[in-house]
């Protein structure tokens, strides 16, 4: 109960504070697993997908062994699943800070990686990995422009108390609902 008034705060939250181009990605599933929920995402570059994801209080998908490959690709990539019809998932790694250096967006550590035979190749500006339908799941670097349906995860172990997230959301709205007013400046 009290997991679930923290996500819908936070989804309400989302949705007043986000810029209008992030509001183009918006979450199509949810499932916990373990200590983190996730959410699918509809189709968005990699950085609206990740915008999105730290406004949720995490970021895209960091995936750190083969039986969260497998749960994940299981839930939202495999054909037969609900959702297989998006094809390509954002996840979280990124070479963009540093060219052929993959990193987590979450900052963990990279201990796992599925990419596909030949990836990353870098072949033009591909900055960004995603989960590839057209090899079962495994990984492809792609250039952040396409618009991919993505996978944030949240630890929900770590996730803040409601109590303060209602907290922060008021204090938000009520900057947001405040007229600016300098007085000191010539009109």
């Amino acid at each position: 109960m009290r997991l679930s008034l923290f996500l819908n705060v936070l989804i309400l939250t989302c949705v007043i504070a986000l810029p209008n181009k992030a509001m183009s990605v918006t979450i199509v599933d949810s499932v916990t697993w373990e200590n983190s929920t996730y959410h699918l995402l509809s189709r968005g570059t990699w950085q609206d997908s990740e915008s999105l994801g730290i406004a949720l209080g995490g970021n895209l998908a960091t995936i750190n062994s083969q039986q969260e490959q497998d749960f994940l690709w299981g839930m939202w990539g495999l054909s037969g699943s609900s959702f297989h019809n998006f094809g390509e998932i954002w996840i979280g790694l990124t070479d963009e800070i540093s060219e052929g250096h993959w990193a987590w967006s979450s900052g963990a550590p990279l201990n796992f990686s599925n990419w596909a035979p030949g990836e990353p190749n870098s072949l033009g500006v591909e900055n960004y990995a995603h989960m590839w339908h057209s090899t079962a799941g495994t990984w492809n670097d792609a250039s952040g422009s396409n618009e991919f349906a993505g996978i944030v995860e949240i630890n929900t172990v770590d996730a803040p108390s409601a109590s303060l997230f209602i907290i922060l959301v008021t204090l938000l709205l009520a900057a947001r609902k405040q007229p600016r007013y300098y007085p000191n400046l010539p009109s």
